[in-house]
């Protein structure tokens, strides 16, 4: 079949599909925690829980706003469906 094709076609051969990797592998060292030993581990379950926080009063205006600007929002998508 070579023969009958041109000579530079006879040259090219089929690549076979490859990963685009080295195949080098590589441990994944993220998942250990050697700085943590087993007694630290334990006692973490005894820490006390975070202290609550008032929040802030600016914060609260703001989505105080936000709900008075969704009902006017709403209350106008009503009365312009009305007309």
């Amino acid at each position: 079949m070579c023969l009958l094709l041109s000579t530079w076609k006879c040259l090219i051969k089929p690549v076979a599909i490859v990963s685009g990797t080295n195949g080098y592998v590589v441990r994944n060292l993220s998942v250990l925690r050697s700085r943590d030993t087993q007694n630290d581990r334990a006692n973490a379950w005894d820490a006390a829980p975070p202290k609550h926080r008032e929040p802030d009063k600016e914060i609260l205006e703001h989505e105080r706003k936000r709900k008075v600007e969704v009902k006017c929002l709403e209350l106008q998508l009503e009365l312009e469906d009305k007309e």
